[in-house]
């Protein structure tokens, strides 16, 4: 192969590797964040989204290891109808990130520390193990339901 051979296939080859890596990387954060975890239990089958607060291009973080959480910074919508809380993640992150329907009965809503920052932990009662961090300003929009 000559080197006009090599160049001629190296763009097409962006073009399929880096969608194929980006797709990976997010299906990878997904996993080990708990969110595929969680969608397990609390899937969003009818992709509903919520009546009544509906709040987009929000921010929190979610993991198994407090300092370890994988942040999704203004990428989440979330939503609440008084009963669920609802939570999905923008087209561009959605492979692997499955929306979610909580029922606010399940969680279990306490004050922690992120990263020296003040933010309240979710605790879901069927996957204690991972844990979902809404900063303050998130809860304080969504406090008629919490």
């Amino acid at each position: 192969m000559d080197g006009g051979s090599v160049n001629n296939l190296v763009f097409p080859l962006l073009f399929i590797a880096f969608p194929a890596f980006w797709l990976f990387v997010v299906w990878l954060i997904s996993a080990m964040s708990g969110w595929q975890n969680l969608a397990r239990h609390y899937e969003n089958k009818n992709h509903e989204e919520s009546p009544n607060v509906q709040l987009r291009w929000q921010s929190l973080s979610m993991g198994y290891i407090r300092f370890f959480a994988a942040n999704y910074q203004n990428v989440v919508n979330v939503g609440s109808d008084g009963t669920y809380l609802y939570l999905s993640v923008m087209f561009l992150f959605r492979i692997g990130h499955t929306p979610l329907k909580i029922p606010f009965e399940d969680i279990t809503l306490s004050d922690a520390k992120l990263n020296f920052f003040n933010t309240k932990c979710a605790i879901i009662k069927k996957t204690p193990a991972v844990k979902i961090y809404l900063n303050d300003g998130l809860v304080k929009k969504l406090n008629k339901v919490f």
